[in-house]
């Protein structure tokens, strides 16, 4: 395993590259995700590691995973000596700042079929089989929403009525899927 390098990426989440080579087999760029110190979430980790396949299978631009685990935080047992959960995923070229992406000449043509990208990226996201992926969570939609504004301790008349309209006409369930 080479020297890892940290990527400025990810907001909740440590993000390191670094190379790999197996016996055999010449050097593979990897990404580690790391939770940060005092911060484990073996649950979510663990929920993130299962949803990267499933929405591989469906064809969601992901990469593929290669390892993952607590890091030794859930159980003492992992043996990664890494002390957070993380998952480790193969290394997937491309541009996140998103100056660059928003604004940059080498990205205008890209910028022209963005919006319509996403657009097909999402629809596969929710096409993923929930079944798939253990651990999803299932709130009550609107009884989340309404704990979300609440929480926000932000007076607004406007969601507050909103909210008292859709409790009175809550439409009928239709069912869970994946959002992104």
């Amino acid at each position: 395993v080479g020297e890892p390098r940290r990527l400025s990426t990810g907001a909740s989440r440590e993000t390191w590259t670094f190379d790999a080579t197996t016996s055999g087999a010449g050097p593979e760029r990897l990404v580690l995700r790391r939770d940060p110190p005092g911060l484990p979430d073996p649950e979510t980790m663990a929920r993130e590691a299962a949803v990267l396949p499933a929405a591989r299978r469906q064809g969601v631009p992901v990469p593929a995973l290669v390892d993952h685990g607590t890091g030794g935080v859930a159980d003492g047992t992992d043996g990664s000596g890494l002390g957070a959960p993380y998952l480790i995923t193969e290394h997937v070229d491309g541009e996140t700042i998103p100056r660059r992406l928003l604004r940059g000449d080498d990205y205008a043509r890209a910028r022209a079929g963005l919006a319509a990208e996403l657009g097909r990226v999402l629809a596969r996201i929710h096409r993923v089989p929930v079944g798939e992926v253990p651990g999803l969570p299932a709130p009550d939609a609107l009884d989340w929403l309404t704990k979300q504004c609440d929480e926000d301790d932000e007076p607004s008349p406007t969601v507050e009525i909103a909210l008292r309209w859709l409790y009175r006409h809550r439409p009928a369930p239709t069912g869970d899927t994946l959002v992104h």
